[in-house]
């Protein structure tokens, strides 16, 4: 019953997915310009070479069928990836192979050079610089960290040079964005993202995201991958009792995170 309740909502799922794919391709095209211009070259395109409408067929078929398609949308590609497929578009390239197929049909060299000439002029005045706009401010924060995580992050980084950390999701998000040196136990595969984790990292993972963590998982695991430092939030602290057993030192209170420490040399 459940399954066929399912099956039920899954048209009425790919007519949103569709909805969102026409929401991104409009982002995409901005005035709708762009598209058009495309569009002109690849009728020139196919118009004026043979070859070049045998050679662009199929990858144009086929880059449709795999951007344009609701259902990838709906099961695989989502919000988080699809705007990701607009790097894969040839826009650039089809205009300018258009450009030079112009100049190629043109019968004399002093007809071709300023036609190219006016073609570079086009490019350079007609086009509009994407950053020069409004909307783009410079970014003050280029890692797009937290000011907390920043300074956790330069508290490490002055104490070793490449020190091994175990933290909750809050901060492992950030800290392999701020500085590739610090190396982590398990990041966002803890999540099962791209490679994903074992359970056992899982779980502590999970633990780790809860108040009144149980730490000696925690910590167990942070020895058996010779982690020389635990992060946790500050309103939920290691008990004392299993930091004398486990031999991690409190550091200090950075921001809003308390920082252990533990040597295994």
């Amino acid at each position: 019953m459940a399954a066929t309740i399912a099956l039920k909502t899954i048209p009425a799922d790919l007519a949103e997915a569709l909805g969102d794919m026409m929401r991104w391709l409009d982002l995409y095209a901005a005035d709708g310009v762009l598209l058009i211009v495309v569009l002109v070259c690849l009728i020139l395109l196919t118009v004026m070479s043979r070859n070049d409408r045998r050679r662009l067929f199929w990858p144009l078929v086929i880059g449709a069928a795999v951007i344009l398609n609701p259902v990838l949308y709906y099961f695989v590609y989502c919000r988080i990836i699809y705007w990701r497929l607009f790097w894969l578009l040839p826009d650039t390239v089809i205009i300018a192979l258009t450009c030079v197929r112009i100049l190629e049909r043109l019968p004399a060299r002093m007809i071709r050079v300023p036609v190219f000439l006016i073609l570079c002029a086009l490019i350079m005045f007609v086009g509009r610089y994407t950053y020069g706009d409004s909307s783009f401010t410079k970014n003050a924060n280029p890692e797009g960290v937290s000011d907390s995580t920043r300074a956790v992050a330069d508290y490490l980084l002055s104490r070793e040079e490449s020190p091994r950390c175990l933290t909750e999701s809050s901060l492992y998000m950030e800290l392999r964005q701020y500085d590739g040196n610090i190396r982590l136990v398990y990041g966002r595969n803890a999540e099962n993202y791209i490679t994903g984790a074992g359970r056992r990292v899982r779980r502590i993972a999970a633990a780790m995201k809860k108040k009144d963590t149980s730490y000696k998982q925690v910590i167990r695991l942070a020895i058996s991958r010779k982690c020389n430092y635990i992060i946790v939030d500050k309103t939920d602290p290691i008990p004392r009792y299993l930091r004398v057993k486990y031999k991690y030192e409190k550091l200090r209170t950075v921001s809003d995170y308390i920082v252990y420490y533990r040597s295994f040399e």
